[in-house]
């Protein structure tokens, strides 16, 4: 008798894996087809080669892509110590 109920909680628990698995798929199909539905991007305007010519020279004398990346980095590791405060702050292990 323990087996028979074994094996019918064990096709429930696969028909619950199958429809759970059928749910997610249908979702990934739906939004894979309203991006599909989505218009095409517009091309972006070219820029002009006295701006661009510009750009290049003040970045040249100022990193500008260096001092993005620091930006982002600092602000990363300020937001990362923000999160793990929250659980040290309700363990009590920092005031």
């Amino acid at each position: 008798m323990q087996w028979l109920l074994d094996n019918i909680v064990c096709y429930f628990q696969a028909a619950l894996y199958l429809a759970v698995n059928g749910v997610v798929a249908a979702l990934g199909a739906l939004a894979s087809a309203l991006f599909l539905a989505l218009p095409d991007m517009p091309a972006e305007p070219p820029i002009p080669a006295d701006i661009q010519n510009a750009l290049s020279h003040a970045d040249y004398y100022l990193p500008l892509t260096f001092v993005l990346e620091l930006a982002v980095i600092t602000s990363a590791l300020w937001l990362a110590i923000f999160i793990v405060k929250i659980p040290l702050r309700w363990a009590r292990v920092v005031e």
